[in-house]
């Protein structure tokens, strides 16, 4: 849900732009790294519920801020209601695109650390692998209803009301994931920890950050290098070949086939991340981004004047190897 509320944002930026931030290119995209600020905060925060009251506690908070975030986005008034209406509407959006950082950090660090607790050592990066697929699916999701809208509705309502339905419909997958984390089962390592532990978590953050802090910094680079081309490459690519007048349907099939190539391969890494580590994953695909990514980019913005389907081509391998 968190990505397709991202990549919701970023695909109907135009829109945005109009409505909110009275055309305002880069003022709209703070709107959007608004959400990226906030999510350390919630993985703290959230991360913090969850060892206190359990993981399953967390995801439920974590998906219900996500619902709540993302559809009431559609519901805001903008300036085409008149000046205060506009004012207000900024003014929730900045707080729900808070809210929507603040649940998604949660939901990344609740998620990971639950599956990490109930999964087989032998098979943990095979499994982690289902939430970039997952990812995926909501980006495609996205992309596929944000592109449809526009077909359908055209530029003209899509400025003055389409742009709102694509937020609307993810009340459905939403209210399902929400039905869905009533049953799972808290995780036995949790229960276990909470019995044997007496210190608190805020003693227990103090010494991870005291202990493994090189790992930490590490992981945030990791995690940063990651970010920059899912989503500087891929989805602001997007963004940028709408811009320099590439038809939607050319869109549509540069990102269902990057999407369509990351999900497949997937499974693929995971393997060779149970086999060969994370370090060594990790390494060699940042090395790939740091010498293939900046002229890759600069390869599809040649390709859409010249060579739409070069540009497709492009798109769907670069951002699939990297993502």
């Amino acid at each position: 849900l968190e990505w397709y509320e991202f990549c919701l944002y970023s695909f109907l930026e135009p829109y945005f732009e109009a409505n909110f931030f009275q055309g305002s290119a880069v003022v709209t995209w703070l709107g959007f790294a608004m959400t990226f600020i906030a999510r350390p905060f919630g993985g703290v925060v959230l991360g913090m519920v969850g060892d206190l009251f359990g993981r399953k506690v967390s995801t439920f908070l974590s998906i219900f801020g996500m619902l709540g975030g993302t559809v009431l986005q559609g519901l805001l008034p903008t300036f085409q209601h008149g000046p205060v209406a506009g004012t207000i509407g900024v003014s929730f959006l900045v707080f729900l695109r808070l809210l929507q950082g603040i649940s998604a950090g949660g939901e990344i660090a609740s998620v990971t650390t639950y599956i990490t607790e109930v999964c087989h050592p032998r098979v943990l990066a095979r499994t982690l692998v289902l939430m970039p697929i997952t990812s995926n699916v909501g980006y495609f999701l996205a992309q596929l209803v944000s592109f449809g809208a526009e077909e359908f509705f055209g530029e003209d309502s899509m400025h003055s009301w389409g742009w709102r339905v694509p937020f609307l419909l993810a009340v459905f997958p939403g209210a399902l994931a929400a039905l869905g984390r009533r049953s799972i089962p808290e995780s036995e390592l949790f229960l276990e920890a909470k019995v044997q532990s007496s210190s608190s978590a805020v003693s227990k953050t103090r010494q991870l950050l005291a202990s493994y802090w090189p790992q930490i910094i590490v992981g945030f680079g990791a995690v940063a290098a990651v970010s920059v081309v899912l989503y500087g490459g891929m989805t602001w690519g997007l963004v940028s070949m709408k811009k320099k007048g590439l038809s939607s349907s050319f869109r549509i099939l540069a990102g269902c086939g990057a999407n369509s190539l990351v999900i497949l391969m997937a499974p693929l890494v995971g393997w060779v991340t149970d086999m060969r580590g994370a370090a060594w994953v990790q390494t060699f695909a940042g090395l790939c981004m740091a010498v293939v990514g900046m002229p890759l980019m600069m390869m599809i913005e040649w390709s859409v004047v010249y060579s739409p389907w070069s540009a497709v081509a492009l798109y769907s391998l670069g951002y699939s190897l990297f993502g």
